[in-house]
């Protein structure tokens, strides 16, 4: 596919930046990332701008020199405000769950997501709708208090999904779980909490 007038400097100047082992091709490709990140900032391109700073950050990795290590963190610090305080940002990061949970749906379509640990949060007010859930039960657990798994003997397998929010609840209980979705072949998932931190633990489950 031909690249856009636009698409160019950002292209041409990642890949000079990251395959080139001449130091003055990588110096100018990192110039016209820098550049291409500014406009895209100035223009509100914010899926231009979110690939940029990942290609930033993938040059810091991969040990830049102070100059530019220098230059990259004040530009991703540009791209970070620019994406906070963007009005369409909102409509964009909402857009970018839709189209996460849209490629889920077939896999939680009328099923019984049950959430383990801490306690509900607005976030999860969505789910239903999003992943066209039959029901979102949210077992609230806290650390260091008695707790049991017995509600998971009443799950199927081909009706429920139980995620275990991991840093939310003990040992000793996230062994209990495991053991009992083991003994009705329940699917369980272990996922840190937040909307993006579960959708990436679907996807990861039934996606690969």
């Amino acid at each position: 596919m031909a690249l856009s007038a636009n698409d160019r400097p950002a292209t041409f100047g990642a890949l000079a930046l990251l395959s080139s082992g001449d130091h003055y091709v990588a110096r100018f490709g990192f110039q016209l990332v820098c550049e291409s990140a500014n406009e895209a900032c100035v223009t509100g391109q914010l899926d231009t701008a979110s690939g940029l700073a990942d290609i930033l950050r993938g040059n810091l990795s991969l040990g830049a020199s102070e100059e530019r290590r220098m230059a990259a963190e004040a530009l991703l610090e540009t791209i970070r405000e620019a994406l906070e305080e963007s009005d369409e940002v909102t409509a964009w990061r909402a857009k970018q769950v839709a189209d996460r949970c849209d490629a889920l749906v077939p896999h939680c379509r009328d099923k019984v997501l049950h959430l383990v640990g801490g306690r509900i949060d607005s976030w999860e007010r969505d789910l239903p709708d999003d992943l066209e859930l039959s029901k979102l039960v949210h077992h609230e657990f806290e650390k260091g208090k008695s707790s049991t798994a017995e509600w998971v003997d009443s799950t199927d397998p081909d009706e429920d999904i139980v995620v275990a929010l991991w840093e939310r609840i003990g040992h000793a209980m996230s062994g209990n779980i495991a053991d009992a979705c083991r003994r009705r072949n329940v699917t369980l998932i272990r996922s840190r909490t937040g909307q993006r931190a579960l959708l990436d633990a679907l996807e990861q489950q039934f996606e690969g």
